[in-house]
């Protein structure tokens, strides 16, 4: 059998099935790439991972503002995606380093790209994590009602352990309590906060 008779047996087999499916794609792909592009801007969260031993001291942003184009049928995808930047800094030693974002770290469908981020540079501290034992210090609110009187206050427990940047937890000398309105006390009582 001659190339050119295998090539209209294989066209006329299913031809109608094969000119709709070549119609399908057709539209499909003006739909798709056809229309003007468009332009969104997302937040994507930042994961930085740090050694066990350091944590970040320093405010750096949870969230990258990233613009995106593309065709809109791509960019709706997107919309509802939680996309996430993760940053590995488990070798790094302690002391300040900086993060560089660059628009290959956000996973995007082909056609679409990213025209802008902000920021592109992030600047952080890492220092060791300490423990610290921390008084607990009523937070109380409002005044007692009349012929109330305060005679005794105990918090249970008294202290509490906290962790972090040495730097932070070296400037906590005590924490308060959740809030407590005095003027919602109408009776001896005990009361969880």
């Amino acid at each position: 059998m001659k190339i050119t008779q295998w090539i209209k047996k294989t066209v006329a087999i299913n031809f109608q099935i094969k000119l709709v499916a070549l119609f399908i794609t057709v539209v499909f792909w003006f739909v798709v790439f056809g229309k003007k592009d468009l332009e969104i801007t997302k937040l994507v969260k930042l994961d930085v991972l740090t050694p066990k031993e350091l944590m970040v001291s320093t405010d750096i942003p949870s969230e990258i503002h990233i613009r995106i184009r593309g065709p809109s049928v791509l960019l709706k995808a997107l919309e509802n995606k939680e996309q996430i930047i993760k940053q590995d800094l488990s070798k790094h030693k302690a002391g300040f380093t900086s993060i560089k974002i660059f628009p290959e770290m956000v996973d995007l469908p082909l056609g679409t790209k990213v025209v802008d981020f902000y920021p592109s540079i992030i600047t952080l501290q890492l220092e060791p994590v300490i423990w610290k034992e921390v008084p607990l210090k009523p937070n109380l609110t409002g005044e007692l009602a009349p012929g109330l009187m305060l005679n005794r206050l105990e918090l249970r427990p008294q202290k509490t352990v906290i962790y972090g940047p040495r730097s932070r937890i070296n400037e906590i000398q005590f924490l308060e309590t959740e809030s407590m309105d005095l003027q919602s006390i109408q009776k001896s009582q005990e009361q969880k906060i």
